[in-house]
């Protein structure tokens, strides 16, 4: 265990250093970047059994901190439309990658996920600061793979999905919203 306590802790301080140079919350092309902590992240996927074989991804990834931690347990995918945040992650995953080998498993995507293919994902994550599109929430409902949405926080909900357990990591609620309707096997670009 101790070399995951090391490693975590080497992401914590390298995301502690740029929020410290580049501040917690801040405006990005698509909307406000506030970032859910690495301890909590971390808690987070052991809770929900992220495990190897599992594939997860981070709906507007921002700095890429939520993926790079599930990447410490399964294969991971953030993804992230503003360049400036995705050009940190990259940043962050690079300088990491020596001292947490395991950050290779997760893919850096500078990209709109509300045109991505998101049915082959095992569990979905985002830090909502607006409103779900509905073209998403028809494409999550519509997914043939079973999965689950995580949604940090309580406060832009989707619409059309029916919403499961919260699940509280200290003081923040992480509701969860089950998707699909049958395990299925299938590839997706990563």
């Amino acid at each position: 265990m101790t070399g995951t306590l090391e490693k975590m802790k080497s992401i914590r301080d390298w995301f502690a250093a740029m929020d410290q140079t580049a501040g917690v919350v801040r405006g990005t092309t698509h909307g406000i970047f506030g970032p859910t902590g690495v301890d909590e992240a971390f808690a987070l996927c052991e809770r929900l059994g992220l495990r190897e074989g599992m594939r997860f991804c981070d709906l507007g990834s921002g700095d890429g901190r939520v993926a790079l931690v599930a990447a410490m347990l399964c294969e991971s995918v953030g993804i992230e439309g503003d360049p400036a945040l995705h050009a940190v992650a990259e940043l962050a995953k690079g300088d990491l990658l020596r001292c947490v080998p395991e950050l290779a498993r997760c893919t850096l995507r500078n990209e709109d996920y509300t045109e991505a293919d998101l049915s082959c994902f095992d569990v979905l994550f985002a830090f909502a600061d607006h409103a779900w599109p509905e073209g998403v929430e028809r494409a999550l409902l519509s997914r043939e793979r079973s999965g689950l949405l995580v949604a940090h926080q309580d406060i832009f909900r989707p619409k059309l999905l029916r919403k499961g357990p919260t699940v509280w990591i200290g003081q923040s609620p992480f509701v969860t919203y089950p998707l699909g309707a049958s395990p299925a096997g299938g590839a997706c670009g990563g």
